[in-house]
């Protein structure tokens, strides 16, 4: 599911064995024409470029230049340093690294549509070694230039080569350099505004203004422009990443979640992290409540299918024993019967029911008819069975399953208000 939503939102990214120019020119030498021969001589370079990486961590934590101690003392001037390209390497990534608090809520926008802009136009490096996807790159046949950040770039016509050295990243291109510096900012930030401040991120990522639009998976053709994609991504991403876990999160994923206009919005709006496990048990209720809410209300089947594997977790598990003894495992009937409306829905395909609405509920149900041996192939002949067998199932239990949520409600509903919205 997670497949076609990347595809889509434009994050062109495929599982391709495309090598770099290292290994193509490696196919030309005598005796390794083969394919494989050269993806291993490439593979070679991973070593390389793991300590490279090891050595360019270490030297963050120390590194300093009067450049850069001078781009520190204002937001102004660190912005204008992180983002010039003669601003040498290790200074850009230095700057990123110590950057996390120089930025008001008002300067995140800034960083924010950086990284949209940047990621709208491909860097022209190769991935790096071992990497197992590849971007999808055609170079212009002409020489063109743009502007970037307020900066005339030349855009590649070829890909080089990954930076796999710290000259080679010295002298790497500065589309590059700013993807690699702006993403190690933007997880900075999000540390830096992931605790009292929150509320404040919260606020700055609802007022960046994202195009409306009607947006499917099927049947919708989007307008949307690929920036426009990053920015729905971007958004997302500033909204609950290195969040504490507390109401104004949940309240914003479910805000997110129930966004029945723009599938790719909903679908970003990581409900992974409707979860608690305390030291507060109401969170773990919190949790719960908001995961019916999506349930109750989405149109969208992928987020329902990942609301209802949460869910399930919340049922069964409650955490380790030894860390979070305080915790307790959440089950009710309203998010049994929340997740059956989906499992029963015959107009969606047998397969989808059963992995993403059945198997939760085998999970969240102690007397569930749910086989030890759970199916792992769309066309196995046993899965109209299983589906039969679940449905006259919840037929029998669905008024029981109702009575308990009647009782539920009243309590359901006082935690939907702290959500500041309604459960059904």
């Amino acid at each position: 599911m997670k497949a076609k939503l990347v595809v889509a939102m434009g994050l062109l990214f495929v599982a391709l064995d495309i090598v770099s120019t290292r290994a193509q020119d490696a196919r030309k030498e005598p005796g390794q024409s083969d394919a494989k021969t050269a993806r291993a001589r490439w593979l070679q370079l991973c070593p390389t470029n793991e300590k490279t990486d090891a050595a360019e961590r270490t030297m963050l934590e120390t590194y300093s230049s009067p450049a850069l101690e001078k781009a520190l003392l204002s937001s102004k001037s660190f912005w204008e340093f992180l983002t010039d390209p003669s601003t040498p390497y290790m200074d850009r990534m230095t700057a990123a690294n110590r950057g996390g608090s120089m930025l008001s809520p008002e300067d995140l926008p800034l960083l924010w549509q950086a990284i949209v802009e940047v990621s709208s136009d491909p860097p022209g490096v190769s991935p790096p070694p071992c990497s197992a996807v590849a971007a999808i790159f055609q170079p212009p046949t002409k020489q063109a230039t743009r502007v970037v950040l307020g900066h005339q770039i030349r855009l590649p016509t070829k890909i080089i080569d990954y930076p796999v050295t710290a000259e080679e990243r010295d002298h790497s291109p500065w589309l590059w350099q700013m993807e690699r510096a702006l993403s190690m900012l933007f997880d900075k930030t999000n540390m830096y505004y992931g605790d009292i401040r929150y509320p404040a991120r919260v606020k700055a990522a609802w007022e960046w203004p994202i195009a409306a639009s009607e947006c499917r998976p099927e049947g919708v053709a989007c307008d949307l422009t690929r920036s426009e994609w990053n920015k729905i991504s971007i958004r997302s991403r500033a909204l609950t990443e290195s969040a504490p876990h507390d109401i104004l999160l949940f309240q914003t994923i479910l805000k997110l979640a129930l966004n029945n206009s723009n599938y790719y919005i909903a679908y970003s709006a990581h409900v992974d992290d409707l979860w608690s496990w305390g030291p507060d048990h109401h969170l773990e209720e919190l949790a719960q409540a908001a995961q019916i809410i999506i349930l109750q209300k989405t149109r969208w089947e992928d987020v329902a299918a990942q609301t209802a594997f949460k869910a399930a977790l919340s049922a069964q598990y409650n955490g380790d024993p030894m860390s979070a003894p305080h915790a307790k495992l959440v089950k009710t009937a309203t998010a049994i019967l929340a997740v059956g409306r989906w499992a029963m829905d015959k107009s969606r395909s047998p397969w989808n029911r059963y992995y993403g609405f059945v198997l939760p509920i085998c999970k969240m149900a102690d007397d569930a008819p749910c086989l030890s041996d759970q199916l792992r192939d769309p066309n196995d002949p046993r899965l109209d069975e299983r589906l039969k067998s679940f449905e006259a199932w919840f037929a029998r239990k669905k008024p029981a399953l109702e009575k308990q949520a009647e009782a539920e409600l009243p309590h359901l509903r006082s935690l939907a208000k702290e959500l500041s919205t309604a459960i059904d």
